[in-house]
C-alpha cells in the first residue's frame, strides 16, 4: 500500500510539473536553474574560455496595469506596451507580447527586472505556450524559455564594449584600456512554481 501511495504521489507531481500553459491570461511563476555555462573573458589581449557560476532565476508573468496604491512604476520596462492579442502569421505559430519579471533568486526586486517579452503559441486548439523570448533593446542580453522545459540565457556584448581608454574614478583606474565585455551563455531547465 505504501509503494502504491508513493507511486501515485510521484505521478501526480509529474503531471503538475509538466502542465502546459494554455491560456494567455494565465499568470504563472517559474524557477529556472542553470545546469551548464560557458563563455569568454578578455584577458592578456585574447579571449579566455570560462565557465560561469550557475544561477537560479525566478520568472513571473505580470499584468501591465499598476495597482492604485503603487507610488513607483514597478513595471517601468513594460509600461510602454500593453498585452496584445495574438498576431497571426499564417503559420503554425501565433505571437503575443506580455510583461515578465525576471530576476536571480535572492535578488531584490527592481524596475529593470520587468521586460516585455514575445510569447510563441501553437496555432491549434488548445493553444499551448511553446516558448517566451526576452531580450534587451541592444540584443546583447536575452533569455529564451519554455515553461516546464529548457531555457537559454545569453550575454554577447564582446567587441561592443571595447574600452578605448582607461576608466578612472578618484584618480584610480577602475577599468583598464582595451578591456572587452564578457560573453556568456547558460542552459538549464524551468519548472512552474
Amino acid at each position: 500500500m505504501k509503494k502504491l501511495l508513493i507511486t501515485v504521489l510521484i505521478l501526480f507531481s509529474c503531471t503538475i510539473t509538466n502542465a502546459e500553459i494554455t491560456s494567455k491570461e494565465e499568470r504563472f511563476s517559474l524557477l529556472c536553474e542553470a545546469e551548464k555555462s560557458t563563455g569568454f573573458r578578455w584577458e592578456n589581449n585574447d579571449w579566455a574560455k570560462k565557465n560561469w557560476t550557475l544561477e537560479r532565476y525566478i520568472i513571473t508573468k505580470q499584468d501591465y496595469e499598476l495597482s492604485s496604491d503603487t507610488d513607483e512604476a514597478e513595471h517601468f520596462m513594460c509600461a510602454y506596451n500593453r498585452q496584445g492579442s495574438f498576431v497571426n502569421t499564417r503559420s503554425s505559430t501565433l505571437y503575443m507580447d506580455s510583461c515578465y519579471m525576471i530576476k536571480k533568486v535572492g535578488e531584490e526586486d527592481d524596475e529593470l527586472n520587468y521586460k516585455t517579452c514575445r510569447e510563441a503559441w501553437m496555432n491549434e486548439s488548445p493553444y499551448t505556450l511553446e516558448k517566451v523570448m526576452c531580450k534587451d533593446e541592444t540584443d546583447v542580453n536575452g533569455i529564451v524559455f519554455k515553461p516546464n522545459g529548457w531555457f537559454t540565457k545569453y550575454h554577447i556584448a564582446g567587441q561592443v564594449a571595447n574600452i578605448p581608454k582607461p576608466v578612472m574614478y578618484q584618480e584610480q583606474v577602475v577599468v583598464k584600456e582595451g578591456v572587452k565585455d564578457d560573453m556568456s551563455i547558460y542552459v538549464g531547465r524551468c519548472s512552474t512554481l
